[in-house]
């Protein structure tokens, strides 16, 4: 035996309390334990197993905060294309999955003359996933006879019935989708991320919209288990990376609590189908080369935390000029270099232990909880609990420009060290989810 609690003996939380006090001035241990003025969350840079709350769980297990597999840390690589030119896009496809990608997102949601046969020419459904995105009921139907009636294996439909509201078209997919096990309702915590809320705002809402779904599927007869398999989330990812990490991890604890409030017959319905997607609000223009390491920052944070699937948009994609092959072929390889460079795929849980991301993953998981509650409490997030959401949100968001706007929050290239070369791109776009507009803070900094 080597010994090494001899010759490493463990120390108390008090012990390394005195020694900092030794080694740090006042000033340098009240910056120790501060509160994040965006999340209101403790940030405690002492962590100890003394003072750090922990569960004790594996990755693969209940209550799946750690990951929802064993075997390895692997996502897909997902491409985005806003369906406008079936032609042109479906060159756009194939030179992606040839280079990298392996899955499409296809969005539908701006498109009304569709056509699927030159939008999907040479694409082998069979070897790669798809996901189409849509809102109406012409789209489903264009999408449902294209494949003759039945949908490849690999296939799924984001519908946000949240959102859209269209009875029509939510009987048709869950007529279609109802004995499938198959994802079609989309919990799209990023749209609502990108309107400026914070991580625990974010995953209370996908935790009320999520149970509202549950709730609308039980009433038209499907039990627990049916009703889980039809949901589908997304999260956007910010650049706060621990934080980030830890939003992903609580998302997943919050959702395997509410599930289990139903008694399912099978422990696999606890688990989430999870989406991550990197988007706009924090990018820059004025510094654009500035956006490749924030998206490579973010993509860690989702990879760290354990998601599924990740989608990068090129960081213009909604800009003046139109997204550039150099935004588009980044946005497809910084999850490669992370895969294939990194090994990042073939590490369970990397940050598994963490003290900071233990005590993280518990501070927001109680913050979002008790938020939840308080929507539940008042009909859900269709009824009196939207009214909590959009007080949270419209709060958060004015903090965030406020903050920026009197530089307390430092955005490389666009409050501080700012690029001498003059840029003419900019937003050319402004996107809505529900009530809210998508937040863009370079926009705030240049009308300061």
């Amino acid at each position: 035996m080597i010994g090494l609690q001899d010759l490493f003996p463990p120390h108390q939380f008090s012990d390394w309390l005195t020694q900092l006090k030794k080694e740090l001035k006042e000033d340098g241990m009240s910056r120790l334990n501060q509160i994040d003025p965006i999340e209101g969350i403790p940030l405690i840079s002492n962590g100890h197993q003394d003072n750090t709350p922990r569960i004790v769980s594996q990755p693969g297990v209940m209550p799946y905060y750690r990951g929802t597999t064993q075997q390895s840390n692997q996502w897909t690589n997902i491409f985005h294309i806003e369906a406008k030119d079936s032609s042109t896009d479906n060159k756009k496809i194939l030179d992606a999955l040839m280079n990298g990608a392996d899955c499409v997102r296809f969005d539908l949601r701006q498109s009304d003359a569709l056509n699927l046969i030159s939008l999907t020419k040479d694409i082998q459904f069979e070897f790669i996933q798809s996901q189409w995105a849509i809102n109406s009921h012409d789209h489903w139907q264009a999408i449902l006879s294209h494949f003759d009636g039945k949908l490849p294996e690999n296939t799924i439909v984001l519908y946000d019935h949240f959102e859209v509201k269209n009875e029509e078209l939510f009987n048709d997919l869950l007529n279609y989708f109802a004995d499938k096990q198959h994802p079609f309702l989309h919990v799209n915590g990023f749209a609502y991320h990108e309107c400026g809320s914070n991580a625990s705002n974010e995953i209370a809402f996908c935790l009320a919209v999520g149970n509202e779904y549950l709730e609308l599927l039980l009433n038209r007869g499907l039990n627990i288990d049916e009703a889980a398999a039809c949901l589908y989330f997304s999260v956007g990812i910010g650049s706060n990376y621990f934080i980030e990490v830890a939003k992903i991890r609580a998302l997943r604890w919050g959702w395997t609590t509410i599930i289990s409030a139903y008694s399912p017959a099978h422990s696999c319905s606890h688990i989430m189908q999870l989406n991550a997607e990197i988007g706009w609000m924090n990018k820059s223009f004025k510094d654009p080369n500035t956006n490749y390491l924030r998206q490579t920052t973010e993509a860690m944070s989702a990879v760290l935390g354990g998601v599924n699937g990740l989608l990068i948009y090129p960081f213009d994609l909604n800009s003046s000029e139109g997204s550039s092959t150099k935004s588009n072929r980044m946005a497809r390889t910084i999850p490669l270099i992370l895969q294939d460079e990194s090994f990042l795929n073939q590490v369970i849980d990397p940050l598994g232990g963490s003290y900071t991301t233990e005590q993280l993953t518990n501070e927001l998981g109680k913050s979002s909880w008790g938020l939840f509650q308080a929507i539940h409490a008042q009909e859900g997030p269709s009824n009196k609990g939207y009214e909590i959401l959009e007080q949270h949100i419209k709060f958060i968001k004015e903090l965030r420009i406020n903050r920026i706007s009197n530089n307390e929050d430092k955005f490389i290239g666009m409050n501080c060290f700012t690029n001498p070369d003059v840029q003419k791109n900019s937003f050319s776009r402004s996107i809505s989810y529900l009530s809210f507009e998508y937040l863009q803070l370079e926009n705030h900094i240049e009308n300061a």
